[in-house]
């Protein structure tokens, strides 16, 4: 499931899609490409605690994915409002 960090609906969906305020664990992947259909050179895993609301960010090449890694963070927060 690709999301453009940008599109509003599509983080509306993945919301619904797969249900995350009932969730207890989120993994998703992250890569260091900033558009869909890009190319990317490098994944991490972002870890998300949904009833504390807290993020790992799990990277072998840090800081890499950072700040893809904050991006995607601040967008789960606002569909889980935590």
């Amino acid at each position: 499931f690709q999301v453009d960090e940008d599109d509003e609906d599509e983080w509306s969906d993945l919301s619904n899609t797969f249900d995350i305020k009932n969730r207890t664990w989120v993994l998703v992947p992250v890569n260091d490409c900033n558009m869909l259909g890009g190319n990317s050179s490098h994944w991490s895993l972002l870890v998300y605690h949904v009833p504390s609301g807290t993020y790992y960010h799990y990277d072998s090449n840090q800081p890499t994915n950072q700040i893809s890694a904050e991006k995607t963070a601040a967008r789960l927060s606002l569909l889980t409002g935590k």
